[in-house]
């Protein structure tokens, strides 16, 4: 099914899994950052599942904090350079750096390569930050489903 290019595990701070895809080459990834450990689960398990119903096979960077996403970014677009382009699903509340904080801060260290954002938050007081941003505001756990689209629209645009 997948290939594993390697698995980073960090107990404490989650988790990288790099996938190949077809063409052997890694050229899109999708970030995942959620504090809550079993609300992140459940964005993996459904973003995962929507890959591979569209038979798609591509870098996951999983993260508990807006500071460990800012770290693994770094660390993957430093192997891999301006050719990969990026989706962001992310809490809105979040110790220290917050879902529309690290938005900012990515769309500075990736520049024009974050392609689409989504605020994941029971809190509907996103919403604001998120038309703000130019970033997709989904309701967790309610709307998972939405995901599936934003991960279609990000195949799109590409």
């Amino acid at each position: 099914m997948y290939s594993y290019l390697r698995v980073d595990k960090r107990p404490i701070f989650g988790y990288v899994l790099l996938f190949r895809n077809k063409g052997g080459s890694v050229e899109s990834c999708i970030i995942i950052v959620d504090d809550d450990h079993i609300l992140r689960k459940a964005v993996v398990r459904w973003v995962r599942r929507s890959m591979k119903q569209l038979d798609i096979e591509i870098p996951l960077l999983i993260a508990e904090s807006g500071e460990h996403a800012l770290e693994l970014v770094s660390e993957h677009d430093r192997g891999l350079g301006s050719a990969v382009e990026y989706m962001l699903v992310t809490d809105g509340n979040m110790p220290g750096i917050t879902g529309p904080e690290l938005i900012e801060e990515l769309e500075v260290l990736l520049e024009a390569r974050l392609l689409v954002k989504v605020i994941a938050s029971g809190n509907p007081d996103f919403q604001g930050d998120a038309d703000r941003l130019g970033a997709f505001f989904i309701k967790k756990p309610d709307d998972m489903a939405a995901i599936d689209q934003h991960i279609k629209l990000f195949f799109s645009i590409k």
